[in-house]
């Protein structure tokens, strides 16, 4: 449950209404897609960004394959959509043994079939170095409708919509609301 001083305003059930909506899609695409490490959502800034973790950084070769493959997907994407052309980034922070895989995309045009696209392009290129937290797989009760996802995704073009962060960690989804400073 989302707790923070919003519930002391006058229209505190309809802000809690949204930030359990906004909430509720990070835990649900974080359930679904237990290979996303962390993600973050900045109405803001527009963009939407998926984390993968590695155990190691990628050779250069695959990463630049990967960034490759994923722009055709999103060119093939964009042409069956009629949408506006998919500007992303792909890029890697490394670490003592562990590398970041951030895929930013602009939240304006993100739509919730990448998830699965972005996904599987990981899984292909970097299968062997990625880092899955198997340890809450989903539990047979919690049904994911994709339709319900793409709607509530919508919803956070919105201006209103607030910074979120969701991650997941020993089969824990955890989500936090980013306070604006």
């Amino acid at each position: 449950m989302l707790r923070s001083n919003f519930f002391e305003h006058e229209d505190g059930d309809q802000l809690k209404e949204e930030y359990e909506r906004e909430a509720s899609l990070l835990v649900a695409l974080l359930v679904k897609f237990p290979e996303i490490g962390t993600l973050r959502v900045s109405p803001a800034e527009e963009i939407l960004r998926i984390t993968y973790l590695l155990n190691q950084p990628p050779e250069t070769q695959r990463l630049h394959e990967f960034q490759r493959r994923l722009g055709l997907s999103w060119a093939a994407l964009t042409k069956l959509t009629g949408g506006e052309p998919r500007v992303a980034r792909a890029d890697i922070e490394s670490y003592d043994g562990l590398a970041l895989l951030h895929v930013t995309r602009s939240l304006r045009s993100v739509l919730y079939e990448e998830f699965e696209i972005i996904t599987s392009e990981v899984r292909a290129h970097f299968d062997d170095a990625l880092i899955v937290d198997d340890g809450g797989r989903t539990p047979p009760w919690f049904e994911t409708d994709d339709l319900h996802l793409a709607l509530t995704l919508e919803e956070l073009r919105s201006p209103d919509a607030k910074t979120f962060i969701g991650f997941r960690d020993g089969g824990r989804v955890l989500v936090f609301n980013e306070p604006q400073l």
